[in-house]
């Protein structure tokens, strides 16, 4: 019945094969129905060959129908030692749900192989002492993890467990890290005692020190008290920023309006009155636009007037001129350029210049 039931099982498998390769249909829903299909053909066959009354093992392959609908990974050999752990923990938990026989358990599982590790599975079944069809599962899952899961990384996790720390991490982030090794050491984690030990001393200090009083009570209250402490601590954290916070916002309040007028009006002052650039004659040296200088114009340097020189000027001298001083009586053009703060007399420059 065996050999039949996994003959057909091959030939409907080969079948999905060439449909997925010629994109006729998708994998999955196709697969199953067929892995189904495959089963019950196979028998059927089986029942006829036993000259006797008809068997229908009906609970059976109801369970490998379960089994088969939700989906287990496959697995071919690669990707290391987490994909291996990942894919032996996903098709156990869908044996389980099923409550698959025992006697079926690796013919289930097996036919999830692919590629390295089907060849592995075809070469090392052959190794069992007894009927191919009967092995147990504790054969098949010794020989798995001594192929796929070897004992060097077993080890280099077991050491990852003993070492592990929080170092500032979250409790609830260390809790998930602590139950994913601590698997690799069963040794220190169905000892109870050694187990809270392992947990504490992992642990930052200060939280340590606040559910040590609690060891006894067993390792899940050790997490929920840690992860409390924990939300605690974040709690008080965030309560002193926000007192920062609002200190430093009632201190700007306060400087805030006063300051914000002063740069205002520095502001304001700046732009009304820009700093004056005194704008020097290249000619004469003399802080007065060039094209104003009477060095260019060629004019009287008392009266502005172009037909004679300040020698035959008939025009007073002026008395001496301060800075800050206008004479009226001069005509429109030097009395623009005495405006303009010329800081200079007249009299004064005619006295070193006689002629150009």
């Amino acid at each position: 019945m065996e050999n039949n039931c996994g003959r057909h099982v091959r030939r409907e498998k080969r079948k999905v094969q060439e449909a997925e390769r010629e994109g006729r249909v998708g994998l999955e829903d196709y697969e199953v129905d067929h892995l189904l299909l495959a089963y019950e053909r196979g028998r059927r066959i089986a029942n006829r060959a036993e000259q006797g009354p008809r068997v229908r093992d009906e609970a059976t392959f109801r369970k490998f129908e379960v089994f088969a609908r939700l989906k287990p990974p496959r697995f071919n050999g690669e990707n290391g030692f987490k994909a291996a752990e990942e894919w032996l923990a996903a098709v156990k938990s869908r044996l389980e749900v099923c409550q698959t026989p025992l006697e079926h358990q690796v013919r289930w599982v097996t036919y999830y192989l692919e590629k390295s590790a089907r060849f592995w599975w075809e070469g090392i079944k052959r190794g069992y002492e007894g009927d191919a069809a009967q092995i147990p599962w504790i054969w098949f899952e010794e020989r798995f993890e001594q192929r796929f899961m070897g004992t060097v990384h077993k080890e280099t996790m077991r050491t990852k467990f003993v070492t592990l720390k929080q170092q500032g991490r979250t409790v609830a982030e260390y809790n998930r890290q602590f139950l994913n090794l601590s698997q690799y050491a069963p040794d220190i984690f169905d000892d109870a005692y050694r187990q809270r030990r392992q947990y504490l001393d992992g642990l930052d200090p200060d939280v340590a020190i606040a559910v040590d009083s609690q060891a006894n009570q067993g390792l899940q209250a050790l997490m929920d008290a840690a992860e409390q402490v924990d939300v605690y601590k974040k709690r008080k954290v965030q309560q002193g920023r926000n007192q920062i916070r609002n200190v430093r916002g009632r201190g700007r309040s306060a400087a805030g309006p006063k300051h914000e007028v002063s740069t205002k009006q520095t502001l304001k002052s700046v732009q009304s009155n820009p700093p004056s650039k005194p704008n020097w004659c290249r000619r004469c040296k003399r802080p007065h636009p060039e094209a104003q200088c009477y060095y260019s114009t060629r004019t009287c340097f008392r009266c502005g007037s172009s037909d004679h020189w300040i020698k035959d000027c008939s025009k007073p001298a002026p008395t001496s001129v301060s800075k800050t001083t206008t004479i009226g009586a001069s005509s429109s053009h030097e009395n623009r350029i005495l405006q303009q703060g010329y800081g200079y007399t007249r009299s004064d420059e005619h006295n070193t210049t006689t002629k150009y």
